[in-house]
């Protein structure tokens, strides 16, 4: 059913033993950070303890999280009886995922000193004593005032503040900073990312009322279906899929995905990288030893009144036994189905370890071949030798 390849180009030139795999995968590092984490994080939380500079801090913090990530955004302070490390994303949607990852592996006696964070969280009404010095500039949250409009989902903003005004002037990209941590403040980093479109920063206040920070969740749930909690949780942005739909050119036999009729995937800036040939989030990824790419497997050959199902079916027991086999090396994010091929998108924590699997998988499921490509334009397709 799924095994006539005469119909369709050469899935891949090379086999995926010779794709160049990192020499240490993201699985190994994060595995080597907690347990070098484990030894030594009793410095930390001593300087902690001590109101340590934040150099001196930050010095020790880059030290405890190198051996996993090659850039390192985090933030650590005290919590009752417990210890927050903050574990920022900047912006990046890759570091979602990994920071997820990585969070998720931590040992039992980290989390019994330490709170692990994704992403910064919301202060509430207590945002309102928070305060920010950069250089000579000194901004309150409560000196901000906020108008929002909200379009398709997306609240775009108006901002006055009266003492940020030299800093606009002289320094634009120092003020959206700054901003950006206040607002993280506001509705937490993950919301900030997810749902504020356009920033304007206005010379003078706007007639008509304006809200404070404080009230800017508020008016999150207000405009969005979801509850504080919902725009707070982690493991919903991950799991936050997008559907799409393609024009599919039925010509390309290639694997190159522009014979996909429709999917959904749940990492829409890996995706959009990949058909705008940006490598930002590949970089990023590769950078900490991640893989991220599809695989693609025939389908033009199913012929019958059940045809969509039977698609689904075999995508869904393919991804069912890659993640029951490979849980701490396999993620997947997304799947596809095109004319001739069917797709599945994901994450390679340690793409040696999916590549030993894949013979076998594709064997139970029917397949004469499976292929691999990762998310850039250019790159080969790799095949699975069955």
């Amino acid at each position: 059913m799924f095994n006539d390849k005469s119909r369709l180009a050469d899935p891949g030139t090379k086999s995926l033993k010779d794709y160049p795999f990192c020499d240490v995968s993201f699985r190994q590092r994060v595995d080597a950070c907690w347990k070098a984490f484990v030894k030594e994080e009793v410095v930390l939380r001593q300087l902690i303890d001590a109101k340590a500079g934040v150099e001196q801090i930050s010095d020790e913090l880059h030290k405890l999280l190198s051996p996993a990530f090659s850039k390192t955004y985090a933030e650590v302070g005290r919590n009752g009886d417990k210890y927050d490390l903050i574990l920022n994303l900047e912006g990046d949607w890759a570091s979602l995922f990994s920071r997820a990852y990585f969070k998720s592996k931590a040992p039992a006696e980290v989390l019994e000193k330490w709170n692990i964070i994704v992403g910064r969280k919301s202060n509430g009404q207590a945002i309102d004593r928070f305060q920010i010095v950069m250089g000579e500039n000194s901004v309150c949250a409560s000196d901000i005032c906020l108008w929002t409009e909200w379009d398709k989902g997306y609240a775009n903003l108006s901002v006055y503040c009266e003492n940020m005004l030299p800093l606009i002037k002289n320094n634009i990209n120092a003020a959206y900073n700054l901003l950006y941590i206040l607002l993280d403040q506001a509705v937490g980093e993950l919301a900030e990312m997810k749902f504020i479109g356009d920033i304007k920063f206005l010379d003078a206040p706007l007639d008509r009322p304006s809200i404070g920070l404080h009230d800017l969740m508020d008016d999150f749930v207000s405009n969005l279906p979801l509850t504080k909690e919902e725009l707070l949780d982690t493991d919903r942005y991950i799991d936050m899929y997008s559907a799409y739909r393609m024009n599919p050119n039925e010509e390309a036999k290639d694997g190159t995905r522009f014979d996909i009729i429709s999917g959904s995937i749940c990492f829409l800036p890996l995706m959009n990288g990949y058909y705008n040939d940006t490598p930002y989030v590949m970089d990023s990824l590769e950078g900490d030893g991640i893989s991220a790419g599809y695989l693609f497997y025939p389908i033009d050959t199913v012929e019958s009144d059940s045809r969509g199902t039977q698609i689904l079916e075999l995508r869904d027991a393919i991804t069912n036994d890659l993640e029951r086999d490979l849980p701490d090396s396999f993620m997947f994010v997304g799947g596809a189905t095109g004319v001739h091929f069917g797709y599945i998108d994901f994450i390679a924590w340690d793409m040696c370890d999916v590549a030993v699997k894949l013979p076998a998988i594709a064997e139970k499921n029917g397949l004469s071949w499976m292929a691999f490509r990762n998310f850039r334009r250019n790159s080969e397709s790799y095949s699975v030798e069955l």
